[in-house]
């Protein structure tokens, strides 16, 4: 039978702490980003806990000029996000717990979004092998609260919708460091058209210590852009991007440099839940 460790207590975390800046100009566009993120996580063989905060501003400065006149376009955008998850396991092959994050960004309409998901998750392989061999499935029920600052597509101000999510993701964990990588599917119920699939893919090669070099890739195909603002979009807002505009697809990759620091005694890796998408 899978038992209870005894030694399962909150005893070691560990945390890291990331920050970032961009500036780039030239005559007549300038633009800088300054980013910050932290992170806390606690894991053992049955619970993992999480809780990751990130955030950036972006002032870009466009420049207009004729022969008579010249026009300044200042554009600002702000984006914040609190996420948290919990994940229990309660046999050789099954998991459950939930993700829920509190989120908000100026370019994608969101005065504020609030997104809380219980799920179960299915490991074909034993959760004992998890350090060489890590496959799961799984399944979740979601609900979504938005607070938009203008008005939608869909003559919204704020709504909360309820929907559902598939995954299937697989973890890789090596001397040189670890892979996870996924699919997922999610829609609302309230119109199965409304819809995004995508894949994602995250690596950590360790160079030293605490030291790793990270790349992250994510790539969707969207169908369920609720969030969009009503109205016609003039060229300003294309060129200057000032709101987000219908798109049926999305990618984002990022790579660069983390150190960990914290309890040493905490190397146990737990990548239930990880490798999921569509948030």
């Amino acid at each position: 039978p899978y038992e209870s460790d005894p030694h399962d207590k909150w005893n070691f975390w560990v945390f890291r702490v990331g920050a970032s800046g961009q500036l780039n100009a030239d005559h007549v566009y300038k633009n800088n980003v300054i980013g910050t993120d932290l992170s806390a996580n606690r894991t053992t063989d049955k619970l993992k806990v999480e809780f990751y905060l990130n955030g950036d501003l972006r002032n870009s400065v466009y420049t207009y000029e004729n022969d008579t006149s010249t026009t300044r376009y200042r554009v600002k955008n702000h984006n914040y996000r609190l996420y948290h998850t919990l994940v229990r396991s309660f046999s050789e092959h099954w998991s459950y717990g939930y993700q829920t994050s509190f989120s908000n960004n100026t370019f994608d309409n969101y005065r504020y979004k609030v997104f809380f998901s219980p799920a179960i998750e299915y490991n074909v392989f034993r959760y004992k092998d998890v350090n060489s061999r890590f496959f799961v499935i799984r399944y979740g029920v979601d609900v979504n609260y938005s607070d938009y600052y203008d008005t939608t597509i869909y003559n919204k101000t704020r709504e909360t919708l309820f929907g559902h999510r598939f995954s299937a993701a697989i973890t890789l964990n090596k001397k040189w460091g670890n892979f996870s990588g996924g699919i997922f599917y999610r829609n609302y119920f309230k119109d199965w058209s409304l819809n995004i699939m995508g894949i994602n893919a995250n690596t950590n090669v360790r160079i030293g210590g605490g030291l790793s070099f990270f790349v992250r890739l994510n790539a969707s195909v969207v169908h369920n852009q609720l969030n969009l603002v009503k109205g016609n979009v003039t060229e300003q807002e294309v060129f200057t991007r000032q709101r987000q505009l219908a798109s049926n697809y999305n990618y984002y990759t990022s790579f660069g440099l983390s150190f960990r620091f914290g309890s040493i005694l905490n190397n146990f890796v737990n990548p239930r839940f990880d490798g999921d998408g569509g948030f």
